[in-house]
């Protein structure tokens, strides 16, 4: 089992690697950060994956105490690495200047959109408190402090701020390189078996999701729109589900 969760983590970090070195921002050499962002992940995932069955404490089908730990993992990761989010540390309530009207904007299509699409599609489930008050929750928090938070903050400080053709900026390689790995860890999740089964609409899904939230965060300088946006959406796709 760890090791086909080990090889897993290497495919998923080394699927990333190249958009890390093709925009590595060689002016700021922010090598240390680099190396962070990867131990970060590797941890992150730990925590993510079946190894962590043995801290199972809650009867409950969901990942609670692995959520949990994660999430107590990211705060004292941000407590004693802290300096190394600055400039671009995204861990505050205040929203930068215009920024509110069109992130809440999109905020509402999304949930427009989620709430159709899940109560129209796929098989009804039963109903559950527990699912609705995970889903809430931990998903949220843990996702957008490790993804848009922490590694997000990690790598706009060592990659370049964009990827471009011509003049013409496409896409923020931190946004870009965090959303794939957000999509991948649901299609191609760490189960202990070492099977090759892609997911490829979970990562579509996902990886949609990612770009979307990482604009919120680069807009707003914030994680509170991106957490607030990833908890509704989960809570509402899966009300819907119970409901329909």
């Amino acid at each position: 089992m760890v090791i086909n969760i080990i090889i897993k983590i290497l495919i998923l970090i080394g699927l990333v690697l190249p958009i890390i070195i093709l925009t590595f921002n060689r002016i700021r050499k922010n090598y240390i950060n680099i190396l962070l962002f990867y131990a970060y992940y590797i941890i992150w995932c730990f925590f993510n994956s079946p190894l962590r069955a043995n801290f199972d404490i809650f009867d409950s089908k969901w990942n609670w105490e692995g959520k949990m730990m994660a999430f107590v993992f990211s705060i004292i990761f941000i407590l004693v690495f802290n300096k190394r989010l600055q400039p671009y540390n995204f861990f505050t309530i205040l929203q930068k200047e215009k920024s509110t009207k069109p992130i809440f904007l999109v905020i509402g299509i999304i949930l427009i959109l989620a709430t159709i699409f899940s109560y129209f599609t796929g098989d009804k489930v039963a109903f559950s408190y527990d699912t609705l008050a995970f889903q809430i929750s931990m998903p949220g928090l843990d996702e957008e402090f490790a993804h848009r938070g922490i590694m997000m903050g990690l790598l706009c400080s060592a990659l370049q701020d964009h990827i471009s053709i011509g003049r013409i900026k496409i896409i923020s390689p931190a946004v870009l390189v965090t959303a794939t790995l957000f999509g991948l860890i649901h299609g191609f999740p760490l189960t202990p078996y070492l099977d090759w089964k892609f997911d490829y609409f979970s990562f579509v899904y996902t990886f949609v999701f990612g770009l979307i939230w990482g604009w919120m965060v680069l807009k707003s300088r914030s994680i509170v729109a991106s957490t607030l946006s990833h908890s509704l959406t989960n809570f509402i796709s899966t009300l819907m589900t119970m409901i329909k």
